[in-house]
């Protein structure tokens, strides 16, 4: 069966200083064959991973719209994916620990992106970000969860 996996940019010009941009991709993440390997391997004396040849791949849907205005940058943006992977740690009864990675639900996120680049002055370059992102997971099991987080970054570049 062949899937199709579009990937779509559209980048509009409204003046010299204001662009506007839309894109959408749908892309497959495979699992690694060390995490299909159906055999157990140990890592130390107190952890061993475990394969799990039933794992399927995964699939993202992400969306994103851009606007930008001369130094600054705004986008808004969601991601979606299906049968995400995540390994899990369990104890047996031996009390020796094992890792294996699973196939576990959904994930939907959103977020909220700002960026400024800029010389300040001849000899100091910076670049500031900051963003805001929340995410909701469901997993096959009836796990849910969600929760916001934000993030703040500052570079600057001496010359």
């Amino acid at each position: 069966m062949s899937q199709f996996f579009p990937t779509f940019f559209y980048k509009f010009e409204i003046n010299k200083d204001q662009t506007f941009s839309a894109s959408y991709r749908k892309s497959i993440s495979r699992p690694s064959f060390r995490n299909l390997n159906p055999f157990v391997i140990k890592e130390n004396d107190f952890l061993y991973q475990i394969g799990n040849p039933d794992l399927k791949p995964y699939y993202t849907h992400y969306a994103e719209l851009a606007y930008t205005f001369k130094k600054h940058s705004f986008s808004v943006y969601g991601v979606k994916t299906s049968d995400l992977i995540q390994g899990v740690y369990f104890t047996d009864e031996n009390l020796s620990n094992y890792y294996q990675s699973q196939n576990f639900g959904k994930s939907v996120g959103t977020g909220l992106d700002y960026s400024y680049n800029a010389n300040l002055t001849k000899w100091l370059y910076t670049n500031i970000s900051a963003g805001v992102y929340y995410n909701y997971f469901d997993s096959e099991n009836g796990v849910k969860n969600s929760g916001a987080s934000f993030y703040n970054s500052i570079y600057a570049q001496i010359k």
